[in-house]
């Protein structure tokens, strides 16, 4: 075994391990460093890892000749450059895969490119001939790929590569439709007897053989880039797919090992080794991919996780990955992927600077940040600098440590090197009005707890969505239930083919309630050849009769977890991954507790509906205060103080400012009853989520 002085047990000597940095797709020159410093630096990161795809080929790692005309040549000025400002460069690789581009594809395709199955081609084949015939069964070929499945529609016969559509499920079996001399091989004839191996693909590319030669060029490929390239870190993402790749689990790390030690071997620097599954090259352990949702309750799981690898493994731990606008992609503002709010971001920060765990962005490129990206940003680097410097009593630290609880870092007036910590609550109620012909003054009692003493809180309003009424003739069937008769713990509709609920991302159901405590989940889901996960909304029976409820926005990883009749399957499915709406295949309505006396009417998909909230108002003994002006459908107002609150969309950008009317008073220790008013400015029901900050400065 050999020794890495930036891994395993020196891993805590080498200050490195312990770095902010980002991972960026984006080719950088030159001449933009200075840039790109200048805008890293609002975030506190002092790493950049450069991402397999448009910087450099994965496999080979040519570089993109648009950007830098001589090769990799040009990249190491690049990361001269970035060394001169105090940041280091890594190269982030797909391991062991291969880019279909690749020397090792084109134009003679290397023989360690993993085969999935063989078959023996059942007569002569010439270079024109688009259907291939061969001996054994092809029933069970699927012709369905996708980022995660370990499956391709690629065919290899002796030095040359196919595309086909499809297998055929019955006898003659064979493959259909196949383009010849695909991915740059030339189409030749071929004789009856040859093999046809079914060849092996994951995240897009193609897979090398575990433990064969093209393995062993490939990670001396991946050395002699990073030599060459000037980096000080080397990220080998996708290890993990070698699991993927051999009937025999328990061989991994040998595999795995193999691939990292040739690495070792030709590498001319230390470099820092993330991701790599081996303790002793390992530089920092605990990276997982980025939450776009139930962030508080995801940073509980990460930090309890990395607690654990950190002090078994005697390695520090990364907080990453993060997106700090994790709501950008959602094209429906906040319906799957709400925006990581200031108390969402806080919470990670205090987690990462009392565990003293680096963190890693993906979504602060130049030039593609977010406006909420810039303010998360903002604040986490704040705290960094606090952790860098190491400034904090060992008794603070650990109070910031306590899960759940919450704390706010602000600077000390004008003293830049002086700071104060307020202990946190955060108050959460909802406001619904259904539709009625009232438009203004709709009216509902809040109440909000202050732990604190008196003192003004911050205030957040929410406009969720509306949707469409239950008995709307566009309405769809989803789950048709008796009313009569009882159910399971669960009941699953499949979609075969998938079905298109783009029009119909609501739903409603009617449930009978008995009062019984039970909990109840819909859930939705889409395939997994899309990266895709699933969507709850809860329902609690905590009622008894008859009661609708509107499903809308996902609710994953709001509430304590729950051990469903179907589970969650991975964090990713749970935090991460989205549901694709014109791809739904499957729903799942899930009953933890007895259902027995629970009834169901049919579930049905009805759309959604768009308003503004308009002149939202609170009165407190009896004193009113508004805010004047409207908030869409997905947009959030904020107010910290001041005369005006802004209105932001999900991204973050400030679409319009509220005027303040009348003052905003202090909440008194303990409970507080207010009256929570709104209009809007079409008939459809009311949705918003009301959020109160309370502060107390610790001594």
């Amino acid at each position: 075994m050999p020794v890495h002085a930036a891994g395993g047990p020196f891993a805590l000597d080498d200050p490195r391990s312990r770095g902010t940095y980002i991972i960026t797709s984006t080719p950088i020159r030159r001449e933009e460093v200075q840039g790109w410093c200048t805008h890293l630096s609002r975030f506190g990161v002092d790493q950049v890892y450069f991402h397999q795809g448009r910087p450099f080929r994965q496999g080979d790692f040519v570089f993109n000749k648009e950007y830098y005309p001589n090769g990799i040549s040009d990249f190491r000025e690049v990361s001269r450059e970035f060394n001169k400002h105090g940041i280091t460069t890594g190269i982030l690789t797909y391991a062991h895969f291969v880019h279909q581009d690749s020397r090792f594809v084109a134009p003679v395709p290397h023989k360690d490119l993993d085969i999935m199955r063989i078959f023996t081609l059942d007569g002569d084949l010439d270079e024109k001939a688009t259907f291939v015939p061969v001996g054994e069964s092809t029933a069970d070929v699927s012709n369905i790929v996708g980022f995660s499945i370990t499956n391709s529609v690629v065919l290899r016969i002796d030095d040359e590569l196919m595309v086909f559509e499809s297998a055929s499920d019955h006898a003659p079996y064979g493959f259909t439709h196949c383009r010849r001399g695909a991915y740059g091989t030339k189409a030749v004839s071929h004789k009856k007897g040859a093999a046809v191996g079914h060849v092996t693909q994951r995240y897009g590319l193609f897979c090398s053989q575990p433990g064969s030669d093209l393995v062993r060029e490939i990670s001396r490929e991946t050395a002699r880039a990073y030599n060459e390239g000037g980096f000080g870190m080397i990220y080998l993402d996708a290890l993990d797919g070698t699991g993927a790749l051999t009937e025999h689990r328990e061989y991994v790390p040998y595999y795995d090992a193999f691939f990292i030690n040739e690495i070792l071997k030709y590498t001319q620097t230390v470099p820092v080794m993330d991701y790599c599954f081996l303790w002793y090259p390992m530089s920092r352990v605990g990276e997982w991919d980025c939450p776009r949702r139930g962030f508080q309750q995801y940073f509980d799981r990460h930090v309890d996780t990395l607690k654990k690898l950190s002090e078994r493994y005697y390695l520090p731990g990364q907080f990453g990955w993060l997106a700090l606008c994790p709501s950008a992609r959602e094209a429906i503002s906040a319906f799957q992927c709400p925006p990581m709010h200031l108390e969402d971001t806080r919470y990670l920060a205090t987690k990462a600077l009392a565990h003293d765990y680096g963190l890693s962005f993906l979504d602060v490129s130049l030039g593609q940040t977010q406006p909420l990206a810039f303010r998360n940003g903002a604040i986490l680097a704040d705290y960094m600098r606090l952790r860098r410097a190491k400034r904090l009593s060992q008794s603070i630290l650990d109070q910031l440590k306590t899960p759940g609880a919450h704390f706010v870092l602000q600077r000390h007036g004008e003293d830049a090197n002086r700071w104060d910590f307020y202990e946190a609550d955060y108050q959460y109620a909802v406001a619904s009005f259904p539709a009625s012909d009232a438009m203004t003054d709709l009216t509902t009692p809040i109440v909000v707890t202050n732990r604190f003493q008196a003192a003004r809180p911050t205030i957040r309003i929410e406009n969720r969505y509306s949707a469409e009424d239950y008995e709307t003739a566009s309405s769809v069937e989803l789950i048709r239930f008796d009313e009569t008769q009882p159910v399971g713990n669960m009941t699953t509709r499949i979609f075969d083919p998938t079905i298109d609920l783009r029009g119909h991302l609501a739903m409603g159901l009617w449930v009978r309630g008995d009062n019984g405590g039970q909990k109840i989940n819909v859930r939705v889901e889409s395939p997994i050849q899309y990266v895709s996960g699933h969507n709850d909304h809860f329902i609690d029976v905590d009622f008894s009769g008859w009661r609708y409820f509107s499903l809308i926005e996902a609710e994953n990883g709001t509430r304590p977890p729950v051990e469903w009749p179907k589970p969650c399957g991975s964090y990713l499915d749970e935090y991460r991954e989205i549901v694709h709406y014109e791809h739904v295949s499957e729903i799942n309505l899930m009953i933890v507790g007895d259902p027995k006396n629970l009834r169901f009417r049919t579930l049905k998909a009805v759309p959604i509906r768009n308003y503004d909230l308009i002149d939202p108002s609170f009165v407190l003994d009896g004193r009113k205060f508004l805010f004047k002006g409207a908030i869409a459908t997905g947009h959030y107002m904020e107010w910290e103080g001041g005369e005006t609150a802004s209105v932001c969309n999900h991204t973050g950008q400030e679409v319009s400012r509220m005027k303040l009317v009348g003052d905003v008073p202090a909440l008194s220790q303990g409970e507080n009853r207010l009256t929570f008013s709104c209009g809007r400015n079409v008939n459809t029901p009311v949705r918003a989520r009301l959020v109160f900050g309370n502060f107390s400065i610790i001594p």
